[in-house]
C-alpha cells in the first residue's frame, strides 16, 4: 500500500487514536508503517 494512502488514513484517525497506536494496529494487520515514516512523510515536500 502506498505511503501516501497510509499517511492520509493516519491523518484522519490520529486525533482519536494517536499515531503510534494506529501504526501498531496496522503492523498487526500486516501493513508496515513506522511512526517515524509517518512523521517524515508529513515534513517532506510533495
Amino acid at each position: 500500500m502506498p505511503t501516501a494512502v497510509l499517511v492520509d488514513y493516519i491523518d484522519q484517525q490520529r486525533a482519536r487514536f494517536g499515531v503510534e497506536p494506529i501504526c501498531a494496529v496496522l503492523k498487526d494487520a500486516g501493513v508496515q508503517i513506522a511512526p517515524s515514516t509517518y512523521y517524515a512523510a508529513k515534513t517532506r515536500s510533495p
